[in-house]
């Protein structure tokens, strides 16, 4: 039984691995995807730059569930210790950036922040400004704040929104300050940073 067993499962894995794409596949694939898909010129100019083709799908590892947030990428337990969390949150970056969202530049000091404009409402004070951050303070984007009126000095939670008009009517009368950035489709100044940091642009 044991032997019929082994058997079996060399038979699977050896069938497995006749599903391996082959590099012309691969290169076919690529071709697919460049007829097929809208073009991006930055993720063109990347794949011809480093002549990468797409992985063989077949061959990475498989799970039904999330990954373990307690387990490192090799395997080991994430063990009760500070050293141990923060190499997993960097992993854990490390991973999401590589996948999801392309290198994060460093964070940028901001430099300055004006003060465009004010309105006062019933109860809430609205202001507009314009932070400027980045290499030689080039960056900017814009933010508005609506802050309820209540007790001087007391404390307020704050939550954020890209989009400059958040959600101030829901929050301000719950005694929440609303500050959103101009950060959306509408009304979007995050495209010219983009280019304050070229090494780091891959697509």
């Amino acid at each position: 039984m044991i032997k019929k067993s082994l058997f079996s499962l060399v038979l699977l894995l050896s069938t497995l691995s006749l599903w391996s794409m082959s590099t012309a596949e691969r290169q076919q694939y690529l071709q697919w995807m460049k007829q097929s898909l809208p073009d991006v010129p930055a993720w063109t100019a990347w794949q011809q730059k480093t002549g990468e083709l797409p992985p063989d799908f077949d061959q990475l590892p498989r799970t039904n569930l999330l990954p373990d947030p307690l387990r490192f990428l090799d395997g080991r337990p994430v063990r009760k210790s500070d050293a141990d969390w923060k190499a997993r949150r960097a992993e854990i970056l490390g991973l999401f950036e590589k996948y999801m969202t392309g290198t994060f530049p460093p964070k940028p000091a901001i430099s300055k922040v004006a003060v465009l404009d004010e309105t006062q409402g019933a109860g809430y004070l609205t202001r507009n400004v314009q932070i400027f951050f980045g290499p030689e303070g080039k960056g900017s984007v814009r933010a508005r704040l609506v802050i309820p009126q209540v007790a001087s000095g007391k404390k307020m939670p704050v939550m954020m929104s890209p989009s400059l008009d958040g959600w101030a009517s829901n929050l301000v009368r719950r005694g929440y300050i609303s500050a959103g950035d101009a950060g959306d489709d509408f009304m979007d100044d995050g495209g010219a940073p983009k280019g304050f940091y070229p090494a780091l642009i891959h697509i």
